[in-house]
C-alpha cells in the first residue's frame, strides 16, 4: 500500500476482529484508527452505528478522543460489540479501546 487513511470503518461483520490489526501492523502505511464490530449485526444497527460515527467526526474531529466518544455512543444505543483499535508508534501495533476484558456498562442516572 502507497497510503492508508487515518480512519478505516469496517462496515463488514466482524469487521474490527484482531485479523485486520495484525494484518495493518505488518504494513509500513496503515490507519491510525479502525472502528467496527466484533460480531455479525443487522443493516439497522450498522446504520444507527455509522450515523452517531460520521456524525461525531463531522462535527469534531478525526482523533482518538472522537473515536472514544462515538464509540461510547455506538455501544449505549446499538451493540456491545464495537471497538476501536488504535496505532501505538511506541509499542508499533494497534491497541483495543475499550480494553480487552473491559466493557461499558449504560445506566440510568437519578437526578
Amino acid at each position: 500500500m502507497d497510503s492508508a487513511p487515518p480512519v478505516l470503518v469496517m462496515s463488514a461483520c466482524c469487521g474490527a476482529s484482531s485479523g485486520i490489526a495484525k494484518a495493518f501492523a505488518k504494513q509500513k502505511k496503515h490507519p491510525q484508527i479502525i472502528l467496527g464490530s466484533q460480531k455479525a449485526l443487522s443493516f439497522s444497527e450498522y446504520a444507527a452505528a455509522w450515523s452517531i460515527l460520521y456524525h461525531r467526526f463531522q462535527s469534531d474531529n478525526l482523533d482518538r478522543n472522537t473515536a472514544q466518544l462515538a464509540l461510547k455512543q455506538i455501544v449505549a444505543v446499538v451493540d456491545k460489540s464495537f471497538r476501536y483499535l488504535r496505532w501505538d508508534n511506541e509499542k508499533e501495533k494497534f491497541l483495543q479501546y475499550p480494553v480487552s476484558g473491559k466493557s461499558y456498562t449504560v445506566s440510568e442516572v437519578q437526578e
